[in-house]
């Protein structure tokens, strides 16, 4: 798990919040808000400076996907199988 501390000794090492979220496998979004306290998308802003906090936007942070695509053909077959499965299906699909 990601922590505060972690976070902010990336940033110090001079990466940026996306290169510092790809290091520990956590979306760019979360990096920002455990390092700060503050969503990535500014819904809770306080009105306060913060250690790490980004002049202006930050919208872009929050929507980047939390990391490299994975491919769901197991989970889709998992699926799948729960759903014909299931009693109240019908057709079994």
């Amino acid at each position: 798990m990601a922590s505060r501390e972690g976070v902010r000794a990336l940033l110090r090492q001079g990466l940026d919040y996306e290169s510092a979220a790809a290091a520990l496998g956590i979306g760019a979004g979360v990096a920002y808000m455990v390092a700060t306290g503050l969503p990535a998308d500014r819904s809770d802003h306080l009105g306060e400076e913060r250690e790490g906090a980004r002049e202006g936007s930050t919208q872009l942070l929050a929507e980047q996907p939390p990391g490299p695509e994975v491919d769901n053909r197991e989970t889709l077959a998992w699926l799948r199988r729960r759903a014909q499965a299931d009693p109240g299906m019908r057709g079994g699909r």
